[in-house]
């Protein structure tokens, strides 16, 4: 099935005076529940529901750790999730203990799903954001 894309108009904040693009952005068909999840590895693996969503569970759990340590964690056939911090920029490395960090998620994609992505089609679902007009 193809993977499904909307049209985003934005500006180029170094360049206000440019005029406005539109870049391609992937929408999700749908937000799959852990249960769900949890059925697909039931069936995948021969075992029960409960204990696959046990094993679902627990492996979230032992990730979140680590990720709070700031490991970097496998996700079999997707790749690696790490923590990435983020700031403004200071004049000094003491000064960056007292400005606000941004705290989020990477996703280091695993090379065979890298491939598979790549030869996914995509179709463009007709869905259009465009930017405010200003008067």
């Amino acid at each position: 099935m193809p993977l499904s894309y909307g049209a985003i108009e934005r500006k180029n904040p170094q360049r206000p005076e440019d005029p406005s693009k539109f870049y391609a952005q992937a929408e999700s068909r749908s937000a799959v529940s852990l249960e769900e999840e949890a059925e697909e590895v039931a069936r995948e693996m021969g075992m029960g529901l409960a204990v696959a969503q046990s094993a679902l569970n627990a492996v979230g759990i032992v990730q979140a750790r680590h990720l709070l340590h700031g490991d970097s964690v496998p996700t079999p056939h997707v790749g690696r999730i790490g923590v990435v911090i983020t700031s403004d920029g200071t004049a000094t490395p003491e000064e960056l203990a007292r400005v606000k960090k941004e705290k989020s998620l990477y996703i280091r994609m695993d090379s065979e799903l890298r491939a598979d992505l790549d030869r996914e089609s995509d179709v463009f679902n007709g869905n259009v954001t465009r930017l405010p007009q200003t008067p």
